[in-house]
């Protein structure tokens, strides 16, 4: 808060200046907690998306060796699509998981752009105001 207001004789210039502060102040607040929540869940579905890759990893390496037993044990063809289509099942499954977490992280990562840029401005007015 200005000296100069406190100094007035003009006591609703002096409140204007009181409240414009504190409004000021919460919105900085606001904008900093905003941005840090938008930080977590971005690093959150990062972790998800991590998660996702090497499940669907692990999924395609059990398919490989399912492949190599039902090859060994000479199963039957149709047993061997059953196990196929449960296998590709499960990766699209996880395709679309991915797909869904990724677009989720971008949109997540847009509003944290709002948010620096509004913080930013809240900045650059709280500046303009002191002088």
């Amino acid at each position: 808060m200005s000296l100069k207001f406190m100094s007035t004789k003009n006591p609703k210039a002096m409140m204007r200046a009181i409240v414009d502060q504190i409004l000021t102040g919460h919105d900085k607040e606001a904008a900093l907690r905003d941005g840090k929540l938008i930080s977590l869940r971005v690093k959150k579905l990062t972790e998800t998306l991590t998660n996702l890759q090497a499940e669907q990893l692990n999924t395609q390496q059990e398919l490989r060796r399912e492949r190599a037993k039902a090859q060994e044990e000479q199963w039957t063809q149709e047993d061997i699509d059953k196990m196929e289509a449960k296998y590709k099942t499960e990766v699209e499954e996880n395709i679309k998981k991915q797909t869904d977490a990724d677009t989720e992280r971008s949109e997540q990562q847009t509003e944290g752009r709002k948010s620096d840029e509004k913080f930013k401005e809240l900045l650059e007015d709280a500046h303009k105001k002191k002088k």
